[in-house]
């Protein structure tokens, strides 16, 4: 399974790994970060950008994850998941 983390935060990225561990005990994981354009401020204020932000940044993600993990996507079978946090 591969997950794909809308940052290159290494708090964030262990985060994702540590809770989609214990989703998918059984499954092989690898997770990986990628450093996505900041679309909102440093620090969200409210649920609105909050839930903005994860949004735009789980699109960009996938974009990127299209175009340059088509092989990848393969290993894995297509279980991919794309995190915004």
């Amino acid at each position: 399974m591969l997950v794909i983390v809308g940052s290159a935060n290494s708090g964030k990225i262990q985060a994702t790994k540590n809770a989609f561990s214990r989703i998918f005990p059984k499954h092989t994981l690898e997770v990986i970060g990628h450093p996505i354009t900041n679309f909102e401020t440093a620090q969200p204020i409210g649920e609105d950008q909050i839930i903005s932000g994860a949004v735009k940044r789980v699109t960009q993600i996938n974009q990127w994850m299209q175009k340059k993990l088509f092989d990848k996507m393969k290993v894995h079978k297509n279980i991919v998941y794309c995190v915004g946090i």
